[in-house]
């Protein structure tokens, strides 16, 4: 080896080479403030999108039960063919038989042979068909409950 090339290694270059390495940083007290600021500005946008997601979700099951019963209404009424509804009527009671007559429009709604109870109050003076309809209603109130 000659001295030259010995001379060579040992040599500071006017060209330093340049590397980036990771080392430890220390952060300020002020950067370590500015962290908990978005940490809870975070935690509070999660929070208010949580909370509207449970609203989103409630309004979108609510409506989805809303549909759901008008199906099941429309199926059975289609299934059905019809329902019942309440007509007022005036009743005749004749040779055993009682009539409801349609006040709206005069349609016979239902024919049928008087009951044995129906025939007990006619007998004891009591013919006043509104009131023997009211005092059947509120029967029938009082068996639902």
């Amino acid at each position: 080896m000659s001295k030259s090339s010995k001379k060579d290694t040992n040599m500071v270059s006017d060209n330093p080479l340049v590397q980036t390495i990771e080392v430890k940083y220390k952060y300020t007290d002020s950067e370590l403030l500015g962290f908990s600021h978005e940490l809870c500005e975070a935690y509070n946008i999660i929070t208010a999108k949580e909370l509207e997601l449970k609203q989103f979700s409630s309004a979108i099951k609510e409506e989805k039960e809303k549909q759901e019963d008008i199906i099941a209404d429309r199926a059975f009424k289609i299934n059905a063919g019809y329902e019942m509804k309440p007509v007022q009527c005036t009743v005749k009671y004749d040779n055993g038989i009682v009539t409801f007559t349609n006040k709206e429009n005069g349609e016979i709604m239902e024919q049928r042979p008087i009951t044995e109870e129906e025939q007990l109050r006619l007998n004891s003076n009591w013919v006043d068909a509104e009131k023997v309809i009211r005092d059947d209603s509120d029967k029938e109130e009082l068996n639902e409950d």
